[in-house]
């Protein structure tokens, strides 16, 4: 379980929207979470991730960015133990109600 949690560490702790992140067509992250499904079972990978969502990611900005990096390296296509609570707290963390005002704000050019 520690190489779970080391190589999960490694791939959610850098910014999806960074110009650096798996850049020139390397694909470093995503190599290595297809290599982690490869090789351990979904049920440890999702534990590990899911700890690592509620214990570091405690801000929109990095629930957001947890999102895309799960999609990115495949989440999406396996199996959620508990969808309401994974859900949950990223629902309750983002807070989508004011964050799509602030977007709706933005659009409108106002401050």
């Amino acid at each position: 379980m520690e190489k779970i949690t080391a190589m999960t560490e490694y791939l959610f702790g850098c910014d999806f929207f960074a110009d650096d992140f798996d850049a020139d067509e390397t694909y470093d992250h995503y190599d290595c979470a297809q290599k982690l499904m490869e090789e351990y079972k979904w049920s440890d990978i999702y534990d590990a991730w899911i700890d690592y969502l509620v214990n570091n990611c405690d801000t929109p900005e990095k629930v957001i960015n947890f999102v895309n990096l799960f999609s990115y390296y495949g989440g999406q296509d396996q199996a959620v133990k508990d969808p309401y609570y994974f859900l949950g707290y990223i629902y309750c963390v983002v807070d989508m109600e004011n964050i799509g005002m602030k977007l709706e704000v933005s659009l409108m050019g106002w401050q």
